[in-house]
């Protein structure tokens, strides 16, 4: 199945930027993959935002950047369920015998 723009979108921009950092610390493609423990093609990949690429790959390539993993970060701070908290909820949900 093939991901929706917004998200090949998403994952272009995030290739895009890792090439733009790791030619600001003026690495070579075969280096920084060697860090990273990933082919040089999938780094290729990665910095041409393929989908393909397990997240595992982004990670590794991201941290051998020394960009830290914000993956971590996704999903701490959630506005939705935050609000939904101070709602007041059933304690439970029951299913239809039906």
């Amino acid at each position: 199945m093939r991901p929706s723009f917004a998200v090949e979108e998403s994952l272009v921009a995030l290739g895009h930027n890792m090439k733009v950092a790791r030619l600001k610390r003026r690495l070579p493609q075969n280096v920084l993959a060697e860090r990273a423990g990933v082919s040089l093609s999938t780094l290729c990949k990665i910095e041409n935002g393929n989908g393909g690429v397990a997240i595992a790959s982004y990670a590794a390539v991201l941290l051998a950047l020394d960009l830290g993993t914000p993956f971590a970060e996704i999903g701490r701070s959630d506005p939705l369920s935050l609000a939904l908290e101070t709602e007041t909820l059933p304690k439970r949900i029951r299913k239809s015998g039906k």
